[in-house]
């Protein structure tokens, strides 16, 4: 498609200014060469920069972080979903989970049924770390954009301080809509 950035291609959108640097980096699943091509992954990730440093404390220490988006090349476009197979980089899956409340200490009765958009955090983290070169991914938090506009946002968390923050280009009304995905998502649970 005769894009400017190669597959696998690491690209810097921001560069710290003041510390040492706090590294952020966007990756795409579901996005194939024609979707890249068109620009339709980096434009999102522009945005979603935006609203990264569009809430406070982001905001007012903009100047500390680093920022990168990597050309994380898939088959096919979209992403799968109970009905349907998509061959993606890092297997996302739209998937409804059980997911528990807790009310003053005490677990309901009848956990809800949530949907939620999940990756292969191995992939996603074995990516990361051979293909851009982390090595520290407790110090590193990667947002995953997945190439689909439903909403289900999720972060995972593992007990290393490791985080995979997904969020999507979410067509609903704020709160759920794309800032309000990825400032409740990468800015709260992830970071």
């Amino acid at each position: 498609y005769d894009y400017e950035y190669e597959e696998d291609e690491k690209i810097t959108l921001q560069t710290h200014t003041q510390g040492t640097g706090i590294d952020v980096i966007f990756l795409g699943d579901g996005y194939d060469g024609e979707a890249h091509s068109k620009g339709e992954f980096l434009n999102l990730v522009k945005e979603q920069v935006e609203h990264f440093f569009g809430v406070e404390p982001y905001k007012s220490h903009r100047e500390y972080f680093n920022v990168y988006a990597a050309i994380s090349l898939s088959q096919e476009e979209g992403i799968n979903t109970l009905n349907t197979y998509r061959d993606t980089y890092f297997n996302t899956v739209v998937a409804q989970t059980k997911e528990v409340k807790i009310y003053y200490g005490c677990p309901l009765i009848e956990p809800e049924y949530v949907m939620q958009i999940i990756p292969d955090a191995n992939i996603v983290f074995n990516y990361a770390r051979k293909q851009l070169g982390y090595s520290d991914l407790g110090k590193t938090l990667i947002v995953l954009v997945p190439n689909t506009t439903d909403y289900g946002g999720n972060t995972v968390i593992n007990w290393d301080g490791t985080t995979i923050s997904v969020c999507p280009p979410s067509i609903q009304p704020y709160p759920q809509d794309t800032r309000g995905v990825l400032q409740h998502e990468a800015c709260g649970h992830g970071f």
